[in-house]
């Protein structure tokens, strides 16, 4: 599994995913955070935010996109590598990302670190809380966080890595 990792071998994905049940991949994934909202603090251009700027209403932050309500036979070892019908957000990747880079503990993503109210003048500090933690071995954390390290040094992305420090 290193060396798949390391060197992104799509074949022995493909060969997991069509041996993995969808449903279970689905319960590991969601953990994850992928198929819920991430609570970003932003908030999309829609009618509700212009409501909202105007003083006229409220919009909902961190929409995401669901899980796919059904299963294409032969398409499945497309998800294995990330590919085919896939319902996620760069967001909802980067905090997946984020969350086995701190051993497994989420934690809401943020664009700011602090607001400051343009009448009071007063600065709110954001205060990073975890959300959840994904109950996963930290042997197993520790495995996947080596070999994304070696993506880096002597994988498929040493090249671009040769001279960072």
């Amino acid at each position: 599994m290193y060396k798949s990792i390391v060197a992104s071998c799509d074949t022995y994905y493909y060969v997991l995913a069509s041996e993995t049940d969808i449903d279970d991949t689905w319960r590991f994934m969601s953990q994850l955070g992928f198929g819920r909202k991430t609570g970003i603090d932003i908030e999309a251009s829609s009618p509700a935010c212009c409501r909202r700027a105007s003083g006229s209403g409220s919009a909902s932050p961190g929409r995401t996109i669901a899980r796919t309500p059904q299963v294409v036979p032969g398409r499945q070892h497309l998800r294995g590598i990330g590919q085919g019908y896939n319902s996620f957000t760069p967001i909802q990747l980067a905090h997946a990302m984020a969350t086995v880079a701190n051993d497994g503990v989420a934690f809401r993503p943020h664009l700011v670190k602090s607001i400051r109210s343009l009448r009071s003048g007063e600065i709110r500090e954001i205060v990073r809380e975890p959300s959840y933690t994904v109950p996963v071995k930290p042997e197993h954390v520790a495995f996947v966080k080596n070999a994304l390290v070696g993506v880096a040094r002597e994988g498929t992305a040493a090249r671009a890595f040769a001279k960072a420090a």
